[in-house]
Formats: C-alpha cells, structure tokens, sequence
C-alpha cells in the first residue's frame, strides 16, 4: 500500500519473500483492490542459483498478471510453476517444500550419526576396522579406531574427516 502513489500505471509487483498463506492470499486481495497487480512468487534457490538462474519458482495470483511476467520470471529461474490463481498457494506449496527439506536434512543427520555411531561402536569392540570408500571418485579407505577420529590409511589420498557420533 506504501508503494502504490510510487507505481507505474503498467508495473506489476512480484514479491519473492517466503511468508504466510494467509498473508500472500491478503496482500494479492488488497493489492487488487488498490488496482495494483501483484503475484506472489516464493523461490527455492539459494543465492548462487538465483545468480546463475536455476532453482524453482512457485507463482499464484491473477492468471493474467503471471502470463504478462511468466517469460521474464523463467529467465531467472530453471523451472516456473504457476500453481494457480489462489493467492495462498505458493505460500503453502512454499512451507510445504521447506518442511519436507527441513525433514529431509534431519533424516539424513539421522542415517549419518546411526551409521557412523555404529561404525565408531564397532570400532570399541573391536579395534580397529578399515573400510573401502570412494570420495570424488577416488579410492580410499578409512580407519576407523576408538579415538572418534577417523585417519586414511597411509599411502592413499588423505581424506580429513572427523565425526562426533
């Protein structure tokens, strides 16, 4: 509403920010009101894919304002979806594809403590254990002793890692 005396007749407002859907679905309802066109256009990209244009853009509002900005938004993304003239939508959709990374993230936390907890377990018992990995295509082999640290075997690459499990 701050901005609309500033707009262009022609201008279309395209807010990218993550927010609520019930926020979006407003913002679309009072901007339309006011005269304004407004989508909204919530991005899974991280700031080097918004530089070199990939990622995913999720777009709802007025089908007739996304269609006048759709071939400008595609070229700064790899994939557009239009998911409707719903204001809320890509709000949702949005919160919906940052939980599923959330759980995602997590679940993957979760094989690597479990896997390597079992490995620095393994390695108490039984000390110590050496096993064949590939890092960037490299053979290499990891020894796995009850120190909590895990040291390449010498004579292979050197592979640094440490795990607290």
């Amino acid at each position: 509403e701050g901005i609309a005396p500033r707009l262009r007749r022609d201008a279309i407002v395209i807010d990218h920010s993550t927010t609520s859907p019930r926020g979006a679905k407003s913002r679309i309802a009072r901007a339309r009101k006011g005269g304004i066109r407004f989508i909204h256009a919530p991005v899974f990209m991280s700031p080097q894919m918004a530089r070199d244009a990939v990622g995913l853009m999720l777009v709802s509002g007025p089908k007739d304002v996304y269609e006048a900005v759709a071939e400008p938004l595609a070229k700064m993304t790899g994939e557009v979806w239009y998911v409707g003239e719903d204001g809320d939508r890509a709000a949702a959709y949005k919160l919906f594809g940052n939980s599923m990374i959330f759980v995602i993230t997590a679940g993957f936390i979760e094989v690597r403590r479990t896997f390597f907890g079992f490995l620095l377990q393994s390695s108490i018992e039984n000390p110590p254990h050496l096993f064949p990995i590939r890092f960037r295509h490299t053979p290499a082999f990891l020894l796995v002793t009850s120190t909590r640290q895990f040291t390449p075997k010498p004579g292979f690459r050197h592979l640094p890692i440490a795990f607290d499990c």
